[in-house]
């Protein structure tokens, strides 16, 4: 079966230790998704998922990218919203990893849940990127 899938991405030529990327997802009540996440970083990084988390104060909308480009519903607000740069707390530890050179790692969202997605450095003067993959099945 085709899926659609929407993209977003964040960079930093100077990914320092205070300087972490912090993004929450949360999904609506309907339908069935998957998130694919990413990390890259230059040196050492840690990359944690949390499931159930909370958020504690929003931070910046941010845009999910359809990768299909002449999809109808591309870079549309989407029902599974996506935020950056607030402060997001508790959940249930999904996922870890240190010295991350790429490697992906995939989950099955559950329905009205919250997931806290954090990008952080083990060094300054680092360069990182995190990239999230959403699909859902049509």
């Amino acid at each position: 079966m085709e899926r659609q899938k929407w993209v977003y991405s964040l960079a930093d030529a100077d990914f320092d230790i205070a300087d972490a990327f912090a993004v929450a997802i949360t999904t609506p009540s309907t339908d069935s998704y998957r998130l694919e996440v990413s990390g890259l970083a230059q040196t050492a990084a840690t990359l944690v998922v949390y499931e159930a988390a909370t958020i504690g104060v929003a931070g910046t909308a941010a845009v999910w990218r359809s990768i299909e480009r002449s999809d109808a519903l591309e870079d549309a607000t989407h029902v599974v919203s996506l935020e950056y740069g607030g402060t997001y707390t508790g959940g249930t530890t999904l996922f870890t990893a240190t010295h991350l050179e790429g490697e992906e790692i995939e989950f099955g969202l559950n329905q009205s849940t919250i997931y806290r997605i954090t990008f952080t450095s083990l060094a300054d003067n680092n360069a990182g990127s995190l990239r999230l993959a959403l699909s859902k099945r049509r």
